[in-house]
């Protein structure tokens, strides 16, 4: 699967809050953000997907899209 037909068009800051950053790693930053429209909070991943880097992030963004495990926190968009 190409990651277009994995990820969003929308543009994330239109939709989301940034309220803090909570984690760092090796792909990025994680930060609590608010969802607009519902105002429900929400953990962001914001990755790098430059060079060899972008096979391996494709790679997490479809297992966390197709996985769902009680120890794994949700994937709802990329």
């Amino acid at each position: 699967m190409s990651p277009g037909n994995s990820v969003s068009l929308a543009e994330p800051a239109e939709k989301f809050l940034e309220v803090e950053q909570i984690g760092q790693g090796a792909f990025g930053t994680v930060s609590k953000e608010l969802d607009r429209a519902t105002g429900g909070e929400v953990a962001i991943k914001k990755m790098s997907v430059r060079g060899q880097k972008r096979e391996r992030a494709v790679n997490e963004l479809l297992l966390l899209k197709d996985k769902k495990n009680p120890n794994i926190v949700n994937s709802l968009d990329s």
